[in-house]
């Protein structure tokens, strides 16, 4: 009996990682008008004085379902936010 693959495969992009660089990430939260909070060994953490705070991890790279966590979070459109931080 032949076993049936299922799921995408690497045509559909399931393999594929993708990350997000934490200098543009910061950069575009800066520019949408959000601050660091404050800096955490592992996190920092940026918000708005009057508005909902949101851990970004410390790494060099961020992984995208983090990304969307964050920018779901903090209520940001991710088609717009993404393509600030490509």
């Amino acid at each position: 009996m032949q076993r049936v693959r299922r799921g995408g495969g690497e045509a559909h992009g399931a393999n594929r990682r993708v990350s997000y660089k934490r200098q543009k990430v910061m950069a575009a939260l800066e520019k949408r008008g959000y601050v660091v909070i404050r800096e955490g060994s592992q996190h920092t953490i940026v918000g708005r004085q009057t508005g909902r705070r949101e851990p970004v991890p410390r790494h060099r790279e961020i992984n995208r379902l983090t990304m969307r966590r964050i920018a779901r979070n903090l209520e940001i459109p991710w088609k717009e936010f993404e393509s600030e931080i490509q």
